[in-house]
């Protein structure tokens, strides 16, 4: 069996993560959240769909040069 599934609001899962974010995207990136309006709540388990944000946000700041970043 899979992971349990919940209704999830991700500006809030985003919003929860964002110290681990920060540590991801490491010092030389600076991070800026900005939720987006009107999002609807969905099922999915939110230990993978913070795993996936977290991936995105190693490569966002793996691709920028060094201090120049903004993610």
């Amino acid at each position: 069996g899979g992971a349990a599934r919940e209704v999830v609001d991700l500006n809030r899962l985003i919003e929860e993560s964002g110290d681990l974010l920060r540590l991801a995207a490491g010092k030389r990136t600076t991070i800026k959240v900005v939720p987006g309006a009107g999002l609807p709540l969905f099922e999915a388990e939110p230990g993978q769909l913070r795993q996936v944000v977290l991936n995105l946000v190693q490569n966002a700041a793996e691709a920028y040069a060094p201090g120049t970043g903004l993610v």
